[in-house]
């Protein structure tokens, strides 16, 4: 009988920092204009040694390595039992760069056991971690820790029961949500998972109603975003005049 060998790349893209043995320093990175890099700690906590290969993206697909402006290195770095080894991330070619707004890229940290002569009908994983990098030029109006709340937000009733929300951005940073409810006298009514809105966009999201809430019309949104450590801030927004839909 043939021996067989089974390879299986399981992609592990979660808001997670460490997952099978790979630990991550971050769940994201801020690479500043003039500084020469941005470090990011991967530590191997499992029992045997892989190697660690880290490529950019500029879109969350998973297409092969790209030529962007930024560069990783090393690209690839064996890492032993319990210990860690520095992933870092260097300007290469910023002045293709918007100088007026925050620019986002995407880290991948693949985990890929060392091949070994004598494993034989066994299941190889390839663990791979997805994180977002922000390069952030110097100089930008406000701070990204205000951004969240120069957002503006309108709400409607819509035909099918649920909600329109209609979200504007008017800063120059990225705002990464965690979650958005709508509330009815404190009671959430409504709820939307994670997204992110990019500098200056516009967006109308869909937000089923809750079933057992009626017909009620939302008059707060709570939402939670992520800051540049990796932690929700929860903020409200009073929806004085909410409208029903025709």
């Amino acid at each position: 009988m043939k021996r067989l060998l089974q390879y299986f790349v399981a992609a592990a893209l979660c808001s997670s920092s460490a997952w099978a043995g790979i630990s991550l320093s971050a769940t994201r990175l801020i690479v500043n204009e003039g500084r020469r890099d941005t470090s990011l700690t991967v530590r191997n906590t499992g029992g045997d040694a892989f190697l660690a290969q880290s490529w950019l993206q500029s879109g969350v697909s998973d297409d092969a390595p790209e030529t962007l402006e930024l560069w990783v290195t090393p690209p690839v770095v064996r890492i032993d039992p319990n210990r860690e080894a520095l992933v870092r991330i260097v300007p290469l070619d910023i002045a293709k760069l918007p100088k007026e707004q925050e620019s986002v890229f995407y880290l991948n940290v693949q985990q890929v056991p060392e091949n070994k002569a004598d494993i034989q009908n066994k299941l190889v994983l390839a663990i791979r971690q997805r994180l977002k990098v922000f390069y952030r030029p110097s100089g930008l109006k406000g701070t990204s820790e205000d951004a969240p709340k120069q957002l503006v937000w309108r709400v409607e009733a819509a035909t099918d029961g649920g909600y329109t929300v209609f979200l504007r951005n008017p800063s120059v940073y990225h705002v990464n949500f965690a979650g958005v409810s709508l509330l009815r006298e404190k009671q959430s009514i409504a709820d939307h998972d994670a997204f992110m809105l990019k500098p200056l966009e516009s967006r109308e999201i869909h937000i089923d109603r809750k079933i057992n809430v009626g017909a009620s019309i939302a008059d707060t949104i709570r939402f939670s975003t992520i800051n540049d450590f990796g932690a929700e801030d929860v903020q409200a927004h009073s929806l004085p005049n909410p409208s029903s839909a025709q």
